[in-house]
């Protein structure tokens, strides 16, 4: 069994350890913390675009304006998108499509609108991936029914890749805190320690009988106390 000898290992030791501790059980907690944080982040800026756009959509979508519906839903495009449809309920056409993996030729349009009157969130699967799908119903109240609908789908393997930044970010911030407080630890000890080396001389030639020795220890605390 590997003995640790010395009061400057033994600090320098423990300290490290609680200090690892302490600092895995932190980035553990801040790492779900951030991640449930941006994950609600993300979903309140698409249920604020969408409803945003659907308002915008009305009038679009009345007077059958397809230039303008498509300048509304390239205004609201993000990068994270992985599929986007204006759906026209008036003539059941497709006003827009913005599709990055052809995911929307597995969608039966019809049934998917089919009385659907509020917003709707859902998770599908498609070819093995998961996608969320939200649908902003453009609804005006003069209607019986809605103009149209607008869909946003995210990959879900594309926001855990995107969550899984944070982790990679905070472990980098980790380590570096980890390094430099291993560093301070170390610098801490040598100042703790260094005063009890020429006490344990003394108390070495104290024990010899030589009573005549003059205290150079000059910290001002218990270990000055202690050599004098």
């Amino acid at each position: 069994m590997l003995k640790i000898k010395g009061i400057k290992a033994k600090l320098i030791i423990s300290l490290v350890a609680t200090t690892l501790g302490v600092l895995v059980l932190y980035s553990i907690i801040l790492d779900s913390s951030l991640k449930n944080y941006s994950r609600m982040e993300s979903e309140r800026t698409i249920l604020f675009l969408g409803q945003n756009a659907s308002i915008l959509l009305q009038k679009a979508l009345f007077n059958q304006d397809y230039s303008e519906i498509k300048n509304i839903a390239r205004s609201i495009i993000l990068e994270n998108f992985d599929f986007l449809v204006i759906y026209d309920n008036i003539t059941s056409n497709t006003a827009f499509l913005e599709d990055k993996h052809d995911i929307t030729q597995s969608f039966d349009m019809v049934k998917m609108f089919e009385n659907k009157s509020k917003f709707e969130k859902t998770s599908i699967s498609i070819r093995g991936e998961t996608y969320t799908r939200y649908i902003f119903p453009v609804n005006l109240p003069a209607l019986s029914k809605p103009l149209g609908y607008l869909v946003i789908g995210i990959s879900e393997e594309r926001i855990e890749s995107q969550l899984g930044q944070i982790t990679y970010r905070l472990g980098i911030i980790s380590v570096f805190l980890f390094l430099t407080l291993t560093v301070i630890i170390y610098l801490l000890s040598n100042r703790i320690v260094k005063p009890l080396k020429p006490l344990r001389r003394k108390i070495g030639k104290f024990a010899l009988g030589d009573y005549n020795l003059p205290s150079d220890i000059k910290t001002g605390d218990e270990i000055a106390e202690l050599s004098e």
